[in-house]
């Protein structure tokens, strides 16, 4: 089997795992580009914006249709969130030089760009593993609708700026905050959370008009129609996987890639 066929059968297994999750497909998105299609770091985080950004859009229009999409929720958190990636797309990233020192090593912008994924994959999958061990069952403190509001708007804008750095949709720290925060449920939040990525990967790209050349539009396709197929079969099995179950297997998943782009990139 070569690497090419692998990122195909890849590609659907993304799709899955964000219709199973509501997050997480983008994590998977960056590493299949750039080890199984050979794509620059840098062009697969523009990718990974469009291709996130068309599935996650055609699951929501799912979870509408079935009343799993919360709309005031999704506009609270997205828009901030578009902000977000708009500022990190078309300032702070073009900021990041081609090479940098760092101590006694040279590391350049695409690699820079893996170790930063590597280690939000890390901190993923730590982070849901952790949220898998019994805790005790304590009341939330009562808040108003507004604060939740608040923290929504600004846990948008900082998901946004990470995402539009990364290229990465940033569902697996939008579902968590819509169920604390927002008060949904695992459904609605990952209804919801859909949207929000639909609506920051979609701006993303925008913002990376003036890169649009480097896309090869047969590929892009080729990916968006496999992944498209496993969102709807992960969506349909969604209701059949207990939550801790998915959430183990996938943050399994995570920190195994996590670590071998680290070891990759650090060697």
């Amino acid at each position: 089997m070569t690497l090419e066929t692998l990122g195909y059968l890849a590609s659907l297994v993304m799709g899955l795992v964000l219709g199973l999750t509501g997050g997480g497909g983008s994590l998977l998105a960056v590493p299949i580009l750039v080890y199984l299609f050979g794509i620059p770091a840098l062009d697969a985080t523009s990718y990974s914006l469009g291709i996130i950004g068309v599935i996650s859009l055609w699951g929501a229009f799912g979870a509408y249709r079935n009343g799993d999409l919360k709309l005031g929720h999704a506009l609270f958190f997205g828009i901030p969130g578009i902000l977000g990636v708009i500022l990190s797309r078309r300032v702070f990233l073009p900021m990041v030089p081609a090479q940098i020192h760092f101590f006694n090593f040279l590391i350049s912008k695409d690699s820079l760009l893996l170790i930063s994924f590597a280690l939000l994959m890390l901190f993923t999958s730590v982070s849901m593993l952790k949220s898998l061990v019994p805790k005790r069952n304590l009341t939330p403190p009562s808040s108003t609708i507004q604060v939740a509001r608040g923290y929504l708007v600004v846990l948008g804008l900082f998901v946004g700026i990470l995402s539009g750095f990364v290229g990465a949709g940033g569902g697996f720290l939008i579902v968590p905050a819509l169920l604390s925060l927002g008060k949904l449920d695992m459904k609605r939040a990952v209804g919801t959370s859909l949207l929000i990525i639909g609506m920051q990967s979609g701006f993303g790209v925008l913002s990376d008009l003036h890169r649009l050349d480097i896309l090869d539009l047969k590929l892009f396709l080729a990916i968006v129609s496999l992944a498209s197929i496993g969102m709807s079969l992960g969506s349909r099995a969604r209701s059949f996987i207990s939550d801790s179950k998915l959430k183990f297997g996938f943050a399994v998943l995570v920190l195994i890639l996590a670590v071998g782009i680290l070891w990759d990139q650090v060697g």
